[in-house]
């Protein structure tokens, strides 16, 4: 699929969004999340329920017990319309172990969800939406390196007119900016977007001010949601693609 019709399918999907939708804010990588959800669709037991509260608590907190036999604990609690099952996992989720944090999050939320529907009686169903880089509110985290043209390095007038542009232009579309960095070839940022917010066009926006004010910021640029991208990597990316539209990794 190339990165037009990656772009087009984000947006059809974001046009079908309901009203009723979570975003994961922790940072988890993909791998982990693809993991828990294959985890789930081949081993859930589909008859949990409240009466197994109780066996699944024991079954996490023994010491004996393997970590395979955690996560199938976490995986059912998830699955159970009780308090108590989202509080177990919520104790649980504070004190996990590193192999387990991931798993006991993941877990966490979903158990926030079922509950939600199930106590405010929703029509709709929710949508869960998580990406590696997580997120907050109703908004993605994404990573974005933008870079000069004809091999240009960045000095400190040109760093203050672009921070000033990208704070403009992200702000109007209250994009929160965590983090903009510059090194010599790179400018890079970590920011917080509107989920209905096209980032291709905001960040194609942004950079086209910056070129009429006389940057000469490169086009092309990168954005992923799955994971911050050392410079290296991105050199190599550069390479990989120098004659493609824009750079990108959803």
């Amino acid at each position: 699929m190339g990165n037009k019709d990656i772009y087009n399918s984000i947006d059809d999907f974001l046009n079908k969004l309901p009203k009723n939708f979570s975003i994961l804010e922790e940072q988890i990588d993909v791998e982990t999340q693809i993991e828990y959800f294959d985890f789930v669709q081949k081993n859930r037991n589909k008859e949990s329920n409240t009466e197994d509260i109780t066996n699944l608590f024991l079954q996490l907190e023994a010491d004996d017990n393997s970590e395979e036999d955690k996560k199938s604990a976490l995986v059912s609690l998830a699955s159970i319309e009780d308090v108590k099952a989202f509080r177990i996992l919520e104790e649980f989720q504070k004190n996990a172990s590193d192999e387990l944090k991931n798993w006991a999050t993941l877990a966490l939320q979903e158990s926030r969800m079922l509950i939600e529907s199930f106590l405010l009686e929703k029509e709709d169903a929710q949508v869960f939406i998580s990406s590696g880089m997580g997120g907050k509110d109703q908004k993605l985290r994404y990573f974005v390196a933008g870079f000069l043209e004809d091999n240009q390095h960045f000095d400190q007038g040109l760093e203050k007119l672009i921070i000033g542009e990208f704070k403009f232009y992200f702000s109007e579309q209250n994009a929160e900016i965590e983090e903009l960095i510059f090194n010599e070839e790179f400018i890079l940022l970590t920011v917080l977007i509107p989920i209905k917010v096209n980032v291709k066009t905001l960040l194609e926006t942004t950079i086209k001010s910056c070129k009429s004010l006389g940057m000469k910021l490169n086009e092309h640029f990168l954005v992923t949601n799955v994971k911050k991208i050392g410079i290296e990597e991105i050199r190599k990316m550069m390479k990989n693609n120098k004659d493609t539209d824009e750079l990108s990794n959803f």
